[in-house]
């Protein structure tokens, strides 16, 4: 709802239309001409694009800030790739996030104090961790209690005996995937 707002803002200040009554469906087909069905081509075996970029920007709990949205559209436009299809290229959408990642990381830090002391601690030990990994892994670099304020706060979660990170949280951090290729981040 709020991109398809600044959509409509974007193209005329002056329309008054009623977000609240429309579905899913009706928001995120508005959007195809601003950032396109999918994350590639349209008929490419890729993520849906307003699936995409709401699970890269939320948590583990699925919940999403509006500030995040706001600086990956900002972010996203200033690194925007010329297409013909769509306004914002998937491309420079996927490049927006790790630095809009870094943005919360440094934001939620100074909002939460035991957060910046973990989040402290990750980026100076970050080339020694790869996401996911096991418990053993992660307990090599961060005490139990802090493992359970990560778990606590969405940022990681234990999934089929490996530690996972948010999307946004593990490229804000500047941490590495133990996967090759790309990551997969609908899985959940």
């Amino acid at each position: 709802r709020l991109v398809n707002w600044i959509v409509y803002k974007i193209q005329d200040s002056t329309v008054n239309n009623d977000l609240s009554k429309k579905s899913s469906e009706e928001l995120e087909e508005f959007l195809y001409p601003f950032w396109g069905r999918k994350m590639g081509k349209d008929n490419s075996k890729e993520a849906k694009t307003a699936d995409w970029v709401l699970t890269a920007l939320s948590n583990l709990k699925l919940e999403v800030q509006a500030r995040d949205i706001i600086r990956l559209l900002n972010e996203s436009s200033s690194k925007n790739e010329v297409q013909n299809d769509r306004v914002l290229s998937p491309g420079s959408i996927r490049k927006s996030l790790a630095k809009v990642g870094m943005k919360k990381i440094e934001e939620v830090g100074e909002e939460n104090r035991p957060l910046k002391i973990i989040f402290d601690n990750l980026k100076e030990k970050a080339d020694a961790l790869r996401m996911p990994c096991s418990k053993s892994e992660l307990n090599k670099i961060l005490k139990e209690y802090q493992i359970d304020i990560l778990e606590k706060n969405g940022i990681i979660a234990y999934r089929d005996k490996e530690y996972y990170m948010s999307e946004i949280f593990r490229l804000g951090l500047s941490i590495e995937s133990s996967r090759r290729g790309r990551i997969s981040i609908l899985r959940r």
